[in-house]
């Protein structure tokens, strides 16, 4: 949560002039009341502060934007391990039960494919903008959601589902509970999982779905595993994110620097705790206008965004289990 301040005082209190009696134009003053104090900057240093506050916010949306596909992938993942466990505990329930299962995974399903579609399109309007001088900075990022649409069977087939269910029906054709009989070295267990699909004669009979993608699901069979093509989409969307961070980095890296120099300068020059600052214009009637808050809440928070979801790789290859890690001390099953 980022603090913001009534301009109803702070942009009309006076402040006091520099020790030197210099004229200052813009200066580094507290928003709040207790505090006469102001460093006086360049107009260089002003705008560049300006400019540094609107690069900070948007690389904050683009890791925003991608934490809202992780957190929707993970709800997902979670949602399957807590119908495996209920099947294993309570076994089947009736048709009531099924249905309310059902439509809470179609839920799942669907905020992921809006949170994917949100993702890549806002993300190369926020590059554009943080690297405004770089006409072609969209473009790449672009450029990278191609590449894994072109790689990925996962990420095509969850793009072209996505308009099927924005215009045509709901996502999950089929799932069901699945126990297995597992022996191992250390006894007979059962296995207990949940598996969505997706069924491609549904989607032919649509009309409107892309026919080739539809060509690629076909001899997948009769039922083609949802869950596997949202792992591979999403491991999708995470390589595209690491090509969008490294190309948005040395510019944050920049303007990170502008923010953090300039609460340590106030620091320095004022004898004051940094907190709550902000650079402004100063009028004629020498009163504070157009501030520019100054505070690395936004910085810290990107950079924890981005440290949460530093590694989402190999997810075709991996699942989460319960399982035990021996059958205890009675091996003997029933």
């Amino acid at each position: 949560m980022f603090l913001e301040f009534s301009e109803d005082y702070a942009d009309r209190r006076s402040i006091a002039r520099s020790t030197t009696g210099a004229n200052v134009g813009y200066v580094l003053a507290k928003m709040t009341l207790g505090s006469s104090a102001s460093v006086p900057i360049e107009p260089s240093e002003y705008e560049a502060i300006r400019e540094a506050r609107l690069a900070t916010r948007l690389g904050l949306s683009v890791e925003e934007k991608f934490d809202l596909v992780v957190e929707d992938y993970l709800e997902l993942e979670t949602t399957l391990l807590t119908a495996s466990a209920h099947f294993m505990v309570l076994g089947g329930q009736d048709y009531q039960s099924f249905q309310t299962e059902r439509a809470l995974f179609n839920r799942r399903v669907v905020n992921l494919l809006a949170a994917g579609r949100t993702y890549t399109d806002h993300v190369p309007h926020h590059v554009a903008g943080l690297l405004a001088t770089d006409n072609r900075a969209s473009g790449r990022v672009k450029d990278a959601f191609s590449q894994q649409y072109d790689l990925r069977l996962g990420y095509r087939a969850m793009s072209a589902l996505r308009n099927y269910v924005q215009h045509r029906e709901l996502p999950v054709h089929a799932f069901g509970h699945n126990a297995k009989r597992v022996e191992g070295t250390d006894g007979v267990k059962f296995r207990y999982t949940t598996g969505l699909s997706i069924q491609p004669s549904e989607l032919a009979a649509d009309g409107s779905f892309k026919r080739s993608i539809l060509r690629e699901l076909e001899p997948l069979g009769e039922k083609v595993d949802l869950v596997w093509l949202i792992r591979d989409y999403v491991e999708g969307l995470w390589a595209a994110h690491v090509r969008i961070r490294d190309e948005i980095e040395p510019a944050l890296s920049t303007h990170d620097g502008v923010i953090r120099a300039a609460l340590a300068r106030y620091e320095k020059d004022a004898s004051e705790d940094p907190r709550h600052i902000a650079a402004w214009r100063e009028t004629d009637r020498k009163t504070l206008a157009d501030k520019q808050p100054i505070y690395t809440d936004g910085i810290d928070y990107r950079l924890h965004l981005r440290l949460k979801n530093a590694t989402l790789v190999n997810l075709t290859a991996r699942y989460a289990s319960s399982e035990t890690q021996s059958a205890g001390p009675n091996k003997r099953v029933n």
